[in-house]
């Protein structure tokens, strides 16, 4: 509703776990993500759709609490 999150998809070609091991070996990014109040809610499950009401896969990255969680989860 602020403009604060936006979704993200691989790019054509490239998948969930190449594009996640990207962010995981961008430390830069994710210190960047940490200090500015980001996080990643991975929404690429069916049941993690069901929860969230999410209309197809992809990575909410947001300022609100469940993707700064998630993006505990998403680091290990």
């Amino acid at each position: 509703a602020l403009g604060e999150a936006i979704d993200v998809t691989p790019i054509e070609g490239q998948t969930w776990d190449e594009l996640r091991q990207q962010v995981r070996n961008s430390p830069e990014f994710v210190k960047w993500m940490q200090s500015n109040g980001y996080g990643i809610l991975d929404e690429t499950t069916k049941d993690m759709l069901a929860r969230t009401g999410g209309s197809g896969a992809h990575w909410h990255i947001g300022k609100d609490k469940s993707a700064l969680e998630g993006l505990k989860q998403f680091l290990v």
